[in-house]
């Protein structure tokens, strides 16, 4: 801004005008007033001295010299004004121009540090020092209003960014309530859950202070140990009260191993007897707090209730090592107790118990008589039990006795007699008629073995022995036995080779009908090839080590393929029935092998018969039930073979989906040599009620034959019409 402007120099030059107007005015004042006062002075004169002016030119002299002087006096004023005028020009005038293009070049908004030059002879000197002066105080002022804009400008961005800061909190401050709202209503939740889970599982919250041994506990944990206790913080002063004292220490234990970093954890269980006086199993578990410098403060943990847990784990491991039907030790504990034995040189024997026909007590009577038998016979051996003595139940029908430090043979012979002699009792082990009675086989250690496998199989071997020999006997292992052993060993390993070697072939027996004798059907017997060993011999053993089933998969492709052969040649076939042992209908997959074999070589179901015992029934009845149903879905025939012979024959047949019955052997061997042929006729009969067919077999004889015939019987096989037939010769039976 420039203060100094033409306006205002303007006004400044009429401010000086005025004065110098004033002077000049004043100067012609003055003439004129000289010349009146010098007219007045004269004529005064005149008058008083009586000086006479006679004639008018005097006067005019007078009155002209007056006005002479008045002009020279107004000329000389006007003289004076003009030097005044002049000096006022040089002194005041040009100085005040220089001085007004001074006070032009100050702009306090452009150059505000620009101060008017002052020299020695300048007359405007303190005027100038007091602008100067003026304008280092604007200077000052402007430089503090500068700063105080900058302070200002920053305080005001300092507020924005506040109020800003302010907004943004506000609303992380609402965000946060909003979290913390979320949090609270998340927190109670837990604590509902927390309520309940400490409720719902039987459990309360302990808390240790290390630093002076004082205890908190949890408000449900005076009525979840349900005892009394002092109120008493003091640690050892409170687990004192609860805690028996071998258990204290074993906790105590699990403290110092947990402070030493040798656990991570405290986990203990400890007994607290309650109010009622029963033991009742805790669970401690717990963990440290540690301050900033790593050291324990406080120990925080749980008290859960195991007591249900502990009965059940005692269980377990009483079902672990006993038996869960008799109680009696089981086979695990048996070999835990004969290791021990054997590992200290001990001396003793073992016998090893099996129930004779034990199977058809249950198919007769059922699983649950035969459970509650085996329950009273465990009864009584426990009273047969001492130190010395202990009774094992191995499974199934077989039990094991572990008599310790004894090698006397008479004596351990002489306890064998009184086992057998327990079976006697008609009360307990006597049903239809029939007593209950097992076979025993005896082995001595070390004599007889030095492992507990080689000890138990001679045992084995010797209880074969006294089943092969009658039954309710018992039998002292003996060396020759081994030679059995090895033998069935030996054979095993050629049917295995047989398997692998295609050393199998089949023989084929004719059915023949027994109204006309001609041939209906075959059945397919398994034979080896180049060695003479009887299936009487190797079939049960093929069963025993589940080779069956491999065997029983060849003789039913073997088959599929005679048949598809006969057809081949336009031969009129005939069904042919295969056995099928337990093993092998229980084997997965057992119907899809026979279908898909049925589809490989294009075979008519009918074609196939299927020949089961009643042995089959034994386990898992539904299940085989529904795998029966689904062979004659697929339009297989299914004949139970071998009826007669056990005491559950005539109750399968109400409920097995069979099409025909074989009589067995033994019944044509027992009753078609007695006059009174009611009882096959009876059978016959009750099979025909139920639509069944009958063969008879194993008939040997022509009087067997017309028997049979006379009685209804629809048909016969044995060796009467023909032996068992290579397929060649088989094939000339059908051809002929």
């Amino acid at each position: 801004m420039n203060f100094f402007d033409k306006n205002r120099i303007i006004n400044y030059t009429s401010m000086l005008i005025f004065p110098l107007a004033t002077v000049f005015l004043s100067i012609v004042a003055m003439g004129y007033f000289t010349y009146s006062i010098g007219k007045q002075i004269i004529l005064e004169i005149i008058h008083r001295y009586g000086i006479e002016i006679t004639n008018i030119s005097t006067l005019r002299s007078i009155h002209e010299m007056i006005y002479k002087y008045s002009i020279i006096s107004i000329f000389i004023a006007i003289i004076l004004i003009l030097i005044i005028i002049i000096n006022i020009r040089i002194t005041i005038v040009k100085p005040l121009d220089i001085f007004i293009d001074e006070l032009k070049k100050i702009d306090v908004e452009k150059n505000i540090s620009y101060r008017l030059k002052i020299s020695e002879d300048d007359r405007f000197a303190g005027l100038k020092f007091i602008i100067n002066s003026l304008l280092d105080r604007i200077e000052l002022y402007i430089s503090r209003i500068q700063e105080q804009q900058a302070e200002m400008a920053a305080f005001n961005d300092e507020l924005s960014a506040t109020v800003q800061q302010l907004t943004a909190t506000e609303e992380e401050l609402k965000m946060q309530n909003d979290e913390l709202q979320s949090y609270v209503e998340k927190l109670e939740e837990l604590q509902q859950k927390y309520d309940i889970a400490i409720h719902g599982s039987n459990s309360a919250i302990w808390e240790i202070d290390l630093k002076d041994n004082t205890i908190e506990v949890s408000q449900n944990f005076k009525e979840l140990v349900n005892t009394k206790y002092s109120n008493s913080k003091n640690v050892h002063e409170f687990l004192d009260m609860l805690l028996m004292k071998e258990d204290k220490e074993i906790l105590m234990k699990c403290y110092n191993k947990y402070k030493s970093n040798e656990s991570n954890h405290i986990y203990s269980r400890i007994r607290i007897i309650d109010d009622n006086n029963n033991i009742r199993w805790f669970l401690v578990t717990g963990r440290g707090l540690k301050d900033n410098k790593g050291k324990l403060k406080k120990l925080h943990g749980v008290l859960v209730e195991v007591t249900k847990l502990k009965i059940q784990e005692e269980k377990i491991e009483f079902l672990a090592y006993n038996d869960h039907l008799t109680g009696l030790p089981n086979r695990i504990k048996f070999t835990e107790r004969l290791n021990g034995e054997l590992n200290n040189g001990k001396k003793g024997a073992i016998l090893l118990i099996d129930l004779d026909n034990f199977k058809n007590i249950n198919d007769t009577l059922g699983h649950v008589y035969g459970d509650t038998l085996l329950e009273k016979l465990a009864k009584a051996f426990k009273t047969m039990s001492n130190e010395n003595i202990e009774f094992f139940r191995f499974g199934g029908d077989e039990f094991l006795v572990l008599y310790k430090n004894q090698c006397d043979v008479n004596i351990i012979l002489a306890f064998a007699r009184k086992i057998l002699e327990l079976f006697e009792d008609d009360a307990q082990f006597k049903f239809k008629d029939n007593y209950l009675t097992a076979s025993i086989g005896i082995a001595i250690y070390p004599e007889h073995g030095n492992s507990i496998d080689e000890i138990l199989m001679n045992a084995d071997t010797a209880m074969y022995r006294a089943k092969y020999s009658g039954k309710n006997k018992y039998v002292l292992f003996e060396s020759q036995m081994s030679i059995k052993l090895k033998e069935k060993i030996e054979l095993e390993n050629i049917l295995r080779k047989a398997i692998d070697g295609d050393g199998f072939m089949l023989h084929y027996q004719p059915i023949v009908d027994v109204k006309d004798g001609r041939i209906v059907s075959f059945e397919a017997l398994t034979r080896m090839k180049n060695k003479n060993i009887s299936p009487a011999k190797f079939i049960p053993l093929a069963e025993e080590t589940n080779l069956i089933v491999v065997i029983g998969k060849w003789v039913i492709k073997k088959v599929a393929e005679q048949l598809n052969y006969w057809k081949s040649k336009g031969i009129e076939v005939r069904p042919i029935a295969i056995n099928i042992s337990p093993k092998q209908i229980k084997d997965e997959g057992f119907i899809y092998y026979i279908q898909d074999t049925l589809d490989e070589y294009n075979i008519e179901p009918r074609l196939l018969e299927i020949e089961i015992t009643e042995s089959i029934m034994v386990e898992n009845k539904e299940e085989i039930l529904k795998i029966l149903q689904k062979l004659k879905e697929i339009g297989l025939t299914i004949a139970l073979d071998d009826f007669g012979t056990g005491y559950s024959s005539l109750n399968y047949l109400t409920y097995i989906p069979v099409d025909k019955i074989k009589l067995d052997k033994s019944l044509s061997d027992k009753f078609l040599e007695l006059d009174n042929l009611s009882v096959m006729s009876s059978i016959i009969m009750l099979a025909h009620s139920l639509n069944l067919k009958v063969t008879a077999e194993g008939i040997e004889t022509e009087s067997q034959y017309q028997k049979l015939k006379n009685i209804g019987c629809d048909f016969v096989q044995g060796y009467f019409f023909s032996m068992p037939l290579p397929h060649e010769e088989a094939e000339r039976k059908l051809l002929d």
